[in-house]
């Protein structure tokens, strides 16, 4: 039997919420892009749970780079958003405030679900008073899991992950469960999965790499000579293997040059897929490789271990690709955490410190830890 506490049914086992089948409407507020949007997956599977009846809309902002996928791009055909509403984050007149504000009334949400981005935490009064106005009276993640900032380990000094942050915001409503792979679902579709697979025959069913060497950022950027040094150096260790490139149209000069350094068969399939179908090239790939990006996110999203070069830019596993088994090289220098996107002082030596060594290691013990578990043996059902 459900108990009650705080005035919202629990299951004894601390599973959760019991579905609250009351709710028609729910409205989702989350800023950000490919990367922001991939480690909500916990926490959207938990508010379809919550409430499976409500009609779930999602307000969203455009992308802020030319070369970065929107929400709509991942989580449309989900079924975990039933609608987007599009806004444009800082150049917004106190008109198109008062449009949004209007259409909100006009579709009267019961409940706010606000995943806030961390560097969105100081607006969180100001947001509040936005939507209460707009006449939402249940708002979940405005602080009622605890402080909105990232937690930090008092012995290890280990910077709570945001996965882990948006979860704890939604406490609330349940567990989101963030450590269960179901809870990443993107629940992708045969015809997506079908364009995978169209897309990978020229690899005759071969193992490959997947690499996505783009950054958005200067200070996430590793460098396309470093990036060519590994693919030498992996290409010549692993010739059994192929590699894939993948990233937006904008990175496909940058992997053809990147890929010169692979002897071995190639695919270069920057700006030919859409960002689900990224995702189901992705959970074929052996292993991926790539800065803290996106195409990194939903790697780790669909299972595929990932070995990261990372910037110091943000502290410690706050942006780390989520779970276990993944090998991110971080450099912490004095400056960590500095959130630049261009690092002219220090040259990003966070990033250009990380040799082509570190990382081809760090390719061969994923690849020698997939193998050994491969090869144990399984307990009997």
């Amino acid at each position: 039997m459900a108990t009650v506490s705080g005035g919202r049914a629990r299951n004894p086992d601390g599973g959760g919420t019991v579905p609250d089948n009351t709710i028609k409407r729910v409205l989702i507020y989350r800023i950000g892009s490919l990367g922001d949007t991939v480690i909500t997956l916990p926490c959207l599977h938990l508010v379809a749970r919550t409430f499976p009846q409500a009609k779930r809309v999602m307000v969203t902002n455009r992308p802020r780079v030319s070369r970065s996928a929107a929400s709509v791009s991942i989580l449309e055909g989900s079924g975990l958003i039933d609608k987007f509403w599009l806004i444009q984050i800082g150049v917004n007149t106190w008109l198109d405030k008062l449009a949004l504000l209007l259409k909100i009334r006009l579709y009267r949400p019961q409940v706010l679900i606000y995943l806030s981005e961390f560097g969105r935490v100081k607006y969180m009064h100001r947001d509040q008073a936005f939507f209460r106005l707009a006449g939402i009276k249940r708002i979940y993640g405005m602080g009622d899991g605890g402080p909105l900032e990232h937690h930090v380990d008092a012995q290890s000094h280990e910077w709570e992950p945001e996965a882990s942050r948006l979860a704890r915001s939604l406490s609330k409503l349940g567990d989101a469960g963030i450590e269960r792979p179901e809870n990443w679902d993107l629940h992708l579709t045969p015809s997506e999965r079908w364009v995978a697979s169209e897309k990978l025959a020229p690899m005759r069913g071969m193992r490959f790499f997947a690499c996505a060497p783009g950054s958005n950022r200067q200070t996430t950027d590793w460098g396309r000579e470093r990036w060519r040094a590994l693919c030498e150096a992996l290409s010549q260790a692993y010739p059994e293997m192929g590699m894939v490139f993948l990233g937006s149209a904008a990175d496909t000069g940058m992997a053809e040059q990147i890929a010169a350094g692979w002897q071995g068969a190639k695919l270069n399939l920057c700006g030919q897929l859409a960002p689900r179908e990224t995702a189901a090239v992705l959970e074929r790939a052996t292993l991926y490789m790539g800065p803290d990006s996106g195409p990194m996110h939903l790697a780790a999203a669909v299972g595929t271990k990932c070995v990261a070069p990372f910037s110091a830019r943000v502290m410690s596993k706050v942006w780390f690709p989520f779970g276990t088994g993944h090998k991110v090289i971080f450099h912490k220098t004095e400056c960590a955490g500095c959130w630049l996107h261009t690092c002219e002082a220090e040259k990003h030596r966070c990033m250009t410190s990380i040799t082509v060594d570190e990382m081809a290691q760090a390719v061969a013990a994923s690849v020698n830890e997939r193998v050994a578990h491969a090869a144990s043996p399984r307990t009997p059902a």
